[in-house]
């Protein structure tokens, strides 16, 4: 599965990178403009919440128009209920905390995976 990191900072992207080596191949990118202009399309996209909202959102509807299949998950500051709405609201596929993502986020793409390996 190839699974793309978008997240501003660097440290938080190469740590969230971190837990998924292994797992997956991983592309990181500081924005998802940036990942749109990757040639080969993530199947799963773990995005900073940050990166999805606002202005952000026509990348996010761009991502899902050049990627149909894309998954998307949402790294949010926190596990509060507002946060799930949110990422409900991107029609993201999943949302992490960032505070439990090395526990959580093995989970989630693994769900995903078998989401995925059926679609096929």
């Amino acid at each position: 599965m190839r699974v793309a990191v978008v997240e501003r900072s660097p440290e938080v992207r190469e740590a969230i990178a971190q837990v998924l080596r292994g797992r997956a191949r991983v592309v990181e990118a500081a924005a998802l403009a940036e990942l749109l202009r990757l040639e080969e399309p993530a199947e799963v996209v773990v995005a900073d919440f940050a990166a999805c909202v606002g202005a952000c959102r026509a990348e996010v509807e761009a991502l899902r128009r050049r990627w149909p299949g894309v998954q998307l998950v949402v790294a949010t500051p926190g596990d509060e209920g507002e946060y799930a709405a949110a990422a409900a609201a991107l029609a993201a596929d999943g949302w992490v905390p960032k505070p439990r993502l090395g526990l959580l986020l093995p989970q989630v793409l693994a769900r995903l995976g078998k989401r995925l390996a059926t679609a096929r």
